[in-house]
């Protein structure tokens, strides 16, 4: 039987605020984030509203020169929200001249991130494009390839492969904060935070490392990204996301960043951490749904969770009548959140059920992370944070929303990650750090 896996800090960057005490803070008030975006509206795009980033400031945040050149939206986002956690854990970082026992530990320190596949906006590209371009009737306006070498490649961003890879999240947050111990990346769309927070528990329960920093960071504000997403994965046309709401029609596009540290409980209570709570009884599953049975691969993540026996809780499956609340993806689809409402119906009937993206927006790769931090203050606060933007629950659905914030005695909770149903994560996030 392995010891639990205990989080000692958290940080977030996020359209509610800029750091974790202002988000929880607004969300905890049923306040949400969208605004109108102006860029939007001027180019005609199918979606006007957003939840942006507002307040961010990169030189306060960010001590390196080059970083902050260099790191798009997610990745700076990123570097905040990691700062701030290791800052909540009592972790001094290479930022705040980490000497003695911080720096031991930062070299160390496991590093797990998920995060965006490629991050860059459509006007990196632009001069070069408007350069390769032979205007006039004999040419058409016709794009030309030997004008695009001989011009139109001089104008381009000599870093601009630099500036969109997937793991710039990563490698900023190891450079300012002098984080040095093993790294993952995960880009694999929006379960990549939670699969983040999964790996850095495995390779704390397999003993590989002691403690690490994990999360997430994205961002769907990109015009391109916002056109994607609208032809292929259920963006609102209405302008509103309502989880699990009876005029539900799609969610709306966010940004951020949340991090986590996690240690094992020896550790944690050795350097004498605040202990905020564990995770563990992870379950992922990856399938394509039939149209049989559409919520299939959900539901095994959600058993495989339940029915995990090697985790940082118990020797033990967890016990359906043990969880108090579900966390859950809340995308605002019709089709998104009636599967995840038949999961749980069937496997947790009458278990209060609360969303988040109706006020922060859809945050892709960094959903997880921020299911797993709201879920740490529910246990701290034995309060469940409201549904925002769900004024009349959908009676088909047939399950509990919690629309208002909920007092209750909350010891297990459990954390819904999907991606469409293709891709799935469950955990539990409890109260309960000592050994069974």
């Amino acid at each position: 039987m392995s010891e639990p896996v205990v989080v000692t800090g958290r940080g977030v960057v996020s359209p509610l605020g800029t750091t974790r005490a202002r988000h929880l803070e607004r969300l905890y008030a049923g306040e949400h984030a969208f605004e109108p975006q102006s860029e939007w509206i001027e180019r005609r795009l199918p979606i006007e509203i957003a939840a942006r980033v507002e307040g961010f400031d990169t030189r306060a945040r960010i001590r390196n020169r080059m970083l902050r050149k260099l790191l798009q939206p997610s990745a700076a986002f990123a570097v905040g929200a990691a700062a701030e956690a290791l800052d909540d854990a009592k972790i001094a970082s290479a930022g705040q001249g980490a000497a003695g026992q911080g720096k031991a530990e930062l070299e160390r320190c496991g590093l797990y991130v998920g995060s965006v596949s490629f991050e860059l906006s459509p006007d990196f590209f632009a001069p070069a494009l408007r350069t390769s371009f032979r205007a006039g009737r004999a040419h058409r306006d016709a794009f030309d390839m030997q004008r695009f070498a001989d011009q139109g490649m001089a104008v381009l961003d000599p870093l601009l492969i630099v500036k969109g890879l997937p793991n710039a999240a990563l490698s900023g947050v190891a450079i300012e904060l002098g984080v040095k111990g093993p790294t993952v990346n995960l880009a694999n769309g929006t379960v990549s935070g939670a699969q983040a927070i999964a790996a850095a528990h495995d390779a704390i329960v397999d003993g590989e490392i002691e403690i690490a920093l994990a999360g997430g960071s994205d961002s769907l504000l990109e015009p391109h990204h916002v056109v994607e997403h609208w032809v292929r994965s259920g963006l609102s046309r209405s302008g509103q996301c309502r989880p699990f709401d009876g005029e539900r029609d799609g969610y709306l596009p966010g940004q951020g960043a949340g991090f986590v540290v996690l240690e094992s409980l020896t550790h944690a209570r050795r350097r004498g951490a605040t202990i905020l709570g564990s995770v563990g009884h992870i379950g992922e599953s990856t399938a394509v749904p039939t149209g049989d049975d559409p919520a299939s691969a959900t539901t095994d993540a959600l058993r495989h969770a339940l029915e995990a026996t090697v985790d940082s809780l118990s020797a033990e499956p967890m016990q359906e009548e043990a969880i108090q609340a579900i966390f859950a993806q809340g995308a605002a689809t019709r089709d998104d959140d009636a599967r995840e409402a038949r999961v749980c119906g069937e496997r947790l009937a009458e278990t209060p059920i609360t969303a988040t993206t109706g006020a922060h927006g859809y945050l892709g790769a960094a959903s997880g992370p921020f299911q797993v931090i709201h879920a740490l203050e529910a246990l701290q606060r034995n309060e469940l944070p409201p549904t925002v933007g769900c004024p009349f629950p959908d009676p088909t659905l047939g399950i509990d929303v919690t629309t208002r914030t909920r007092a209750g005695s909350f010891e297990n909770l459990l954390i819904l990650t999907s991606d469409a149903g293709r891709k799935n994560v469950a955990m539990i996030v409890s109260s309960a750090v000592e050994r069974a």
